[in-house]
């Protein structure tokens, strides 16, 4: 999206083994999300409130959040290539801007902690190294979700699978599913329906070439469809989201990097003036500790 945004990952994990077949992961993982676009005034027909003073709120206002994710896995090793485990993890979303992000401010309107909400996710999962060049993982279980600011509840699926052919040299293909919920910047109509989040499913495939030492070529498509939760007529509507994207990187060492690329985009939606096409040019540095 368009401005100076920042996403910062963070996350720690400790693991010890029990026994020479059971071991234990305990683990803490943190993103937080901050956007440059914030609220403008209260004032009537301004950037984000209408003629009759209908709110259009800010990337800031329905991204800006910390989710704080700590995890607990009991690990069986039930062979040397084989490791099942099953496992909880509770998940804190707070959103942190503050504005704005439904209603009417000559009325009635609800800010960005509407949205606030716990969960709490019971997963199954397996790990295995088919050879010493292709391995996959799967997990599988079930979230409940508490958005307690606005009084609602619910459960959804939780799955993430992976499969990962290391062909080469630094040189490996990747592919995947994800099932989970995340956040919309589509809000709702009005404080009575809100839009909580979006059921997404990801369906991914990476393909990374390494070129010359420390060049690599990536190519990677996504397919993604979300489902919107709340929102009275929003709910239950679906759009669907696909991206293909090809780009160069150097890496200076293993904590530095520069990336040039394009992407294409293409979101259709059911709602309406919400689909588009985009083409997108791009330089970048990462930084990884």
């Amino acid at each position: 999206m368009a401005g100076n945004n920042i996403v910062n990952y963070g996350g720690i994990a400790f693991d010890v083994d029990l026994t020479p077949l059971l071991g234990l992961e305990v683990g803490y993982d943190n993103v937080w999300y901050d956007y440059e676009d914030h609220f403008g005034t209260l004032a009537l027909n301004t950037k984000n409130v209408n003629a009759i003073g209908d709110i259009n709120p800010s990337l800031s206002g329905v991204f800006d959040r910390i989710e704080q994710a700590p995890h607990l896995s009991l690990l069986w090793h039930v062979a040397p290539d084989t490791t099942a485990s099953l496992s909880y993890q509770f998940r804190q979303v707070n959103y942190t801007a503050n504005e704005p992000v439904v209603g009417n401010i000559l009325g009635v309107f609800d800010r960005s902690s509407i949205r606030d909400n716990r969960q709490h996710t019971v997963y199954v999962g397996l790990d295995h190294q088919f050879r010493p060049d292709f391995y996959g993982s799967v997990q599988a279980g079930a979230s409940y979700y508490d958005y307690y600011n606005n009084g609602t509840t619910s459960i959804g699926p939780y799955a993430r699978i992976s499969l990962t052919y290391v062909y080469a040299l630094e040189s490996s293909l990747q592919a995947g599913f994800q099932e989970g919920r995340s956040a919309s910047d589509v809000v709702g109509t009005d404080v009575n329906h809100i839009v909580t989040d979006a059921e997404m499913s990801v369906v991914y495939a990476k393909l990374r070439q390494r070129i010359v030492p420390n060049l690599f070529a990536n190519l990677s498509a996504t397919g993604q469809r979300s489902q919107f939760n709340g929102g009275g007529s929003i709910d239950g509507l679906t759009e669907y989201f696909y991206e293909l994207g090809a780009y160069l990187e150097y890496q200076f060492n293993p904590h530095f990097s520069a990336q040039a690329g394009y992407d294409f985009d293409h979101l259709d939606s059911e709602i309406a003036h919400r689909s588009y096409y985009r083409n997108k040019f791009y330089v970048g540095a990462t930084a990884t500790f």
